[in-house]
């Protein structure tokens, strides 16, 4: 990075180049993936070594093997009914004892007021399943977010957990509880679904969204669509079966969107309805709201496992929104990228207005025959911009094992994907996680988390009630 090389110009320009002021704009300005940020409590340290880190593994990640450059090991209780994430790139949420919630940092060592471990909430009822994220509010506060279930009086409920990180200590300054006010209760299965820059949370099991700047919970509206013209035979509706149950939920900074499949006979195959959601607040009543559905539209595709590319962007003339979808990663001979371009016209009323979808494909086949067939997708990450990275391995697997990497930028009216060597993993310091281990996650940054498989830490001694979770940096 050029400001890194002022460093050898002068002292004086050495001196500025630690200024705290110049790396936080630098951090909020860049177009590269890195973790949340920045807040008060990220130092200048830890932001230069962010964005260097993903700048070195933006230049590499097309032409070098995938090495391990550091790595942390924390042993973890286990706890079958939550799940390992890894939270704004550095934060790792546990359960211990089935009633505390503890919070590891994995960049401790490098700030002046973190813990590497801290209790950030303890209970007397046991909790039977939880699941935990986090987001950035819309006013730059860094937010921990835990769902959990558990039993008062034999009674069953939902408790909603916000965590707020608002200074310069790696600390919550303030913990609010939210009762999740539903009559659902799946008790061991919590999901809680997030989007980065995206006021909302949404609950599958319960069947709602969270909305954190006001603090309200929404339910969606009794199921209800509109059928297009094309899709009305003789003046009447034809014979149509829609599932009721959303397949996919995407969280934007201004709507909800929910996928479900589609089947009317005599057309072939599955097509998809889109129905988009806003929270607004004139549909509360008692604490609780409705959705408004505000957009509605079909397409003859099928989406499959859809995930957030670019977030909504107002038109600053029609005033219409605008969302990028990917619909899917695959390898078949090529590396296929689809992706979908949702336009959602400017509001009116109480109108339900129809949604312009636009399906693209783009396929890039890789430069040796050696990967031609079906490869495994291991993991990729995406930024709010558009930018994904991620890896195939060899399917089967190949001794030595081979990775094959790509890159794909949509952030433009274009796209440009790029498919990169052959190659096989360097690692030094670890067994790679793609080696039989199980990746929690993986940021497009370069930083894995995976639970290792308990033969790889009978090291430890007696760990039965122990996960060896390995959060690992890669350029």
């Amino acid at each position: 990075m050029d400001v890194v090389r002022w460093r050898a110009v002068s002292r004086w320009f050495c001196a500025i180049t630690y200024d705290a002021s110049i790396w936080r704009c630098l951090y909020t300005n860049s177009c590269l993936p890195r973790p949340p940020g920045p807040f008060p409590f990220q130092s200048t340290t830890y932001l230069e070594k962010a964005l260097l880190r993903t700048e070195r593994l933006t230049q590499s990640w097309m032409t070098q093997p995938m090495r391990d450059v550091s790595h942390v090991e924390l042993l973890i209780e286990q706890n079958p009914r939550g799940r390992i994430e890894l939270l704004g790139g550095r934060f790792l949420v546990g359960c211990e004892s089935a009633s505390r919630f503890v919070l590891h940092d994995i960049d401790a060592d490098a700030e002046p007021h973190a813990h590497r471990k801290q209790v950030i909430w303890e209970q007397e009822e046991p909790v039977l399943a939880w699941a935990a994220s986090s987001m950035t509010t819309l006013d730059g506060r860094f937010v921990v977010y835990v769902l959990l279930s558990d039993e008062k009086l034999d009674i069953p409920r939902w408790r909603l957990l916000e965590f707020c990180f608002n200074g310069e200590s790696v600390k919550p300054c303030a913990v609010d509880v939210f009762e999740v006010p539903t009559s659902r209760f799946e008790p061991y299965c919590v999901v809680l679904q997030k989007s980065e820059k995206s006021p909302f949370l949404h609950f599958p099991e319960c069947k709602l969204v969270f909305d954190t700047r006001t603090r309200i919970f929404y339910e969606f509206p009794k199921f209800h669509f509109e059928l297009d013209e094309r899709w009305h035979k003789d003046g009447s509706k034809s014979h149509f079966n829609v599932s009721r149950t959303p397949e996919d939920i995407v969280l934007t900074s201004t709507h909800i969107i929910a996928l479900y499949n589609f089947f009317l006979p005599p057309f072939p195959g599955i097509t998809t309805l889109l129905q988009a959601f806003t929270a607004d607040r004139s549909f509360v009543r008692n604490g609780k709201g409705v959705l408004r559905r505000s957009h509605e539209g079909f397409s003859d595709h099928h989406f499959n496992q859809v995930a957030l590319l670019r977030n909504s962007i107002v038109d600053p003339v029609t005033e219409s929104t605008n969302v990028r979808m990917l619909e899917c990663v695959h390898f078949d001979r090529g590396l296929h990228v689809l992706w979908g371009d949702l336009t959602l016209p400017k509001p009116s009323g109480d109108a339900v207005l129809p949604i312009t979808i636009a399906i693209h494909e783009k396929v890039e086949k890789p430069k040796t025959e050696k990967f031609y067939g079906h490869g495994g997708l291991q993991s990729f990450g995406c930024s709010d911009a558009g930018l994904l990275k991620g890896f195939y391995r060899a399917n089967p697997p190949q001794d030595p094992l081979c990775l094959m990497k790509f890159a794909v930028d949509v952030s433009q009216d274009e796209c440009t994907l790029a498919v990169g060597e052959i190659l096989a993993p360097e690692w030094n310091h670890i067994k790679g996680p793609t080696d039989g281990n199980c990746i929690t996650s993986f940021d497009a940054s370069g930083r894995f988390c995976l639970v290792k498989c308990s033969a790889m830490y009978d090291l430890y001694g007696d760990t039965d009630d122990l996960e060896l979770v390995v959060v690992v940096d890669i350029e």
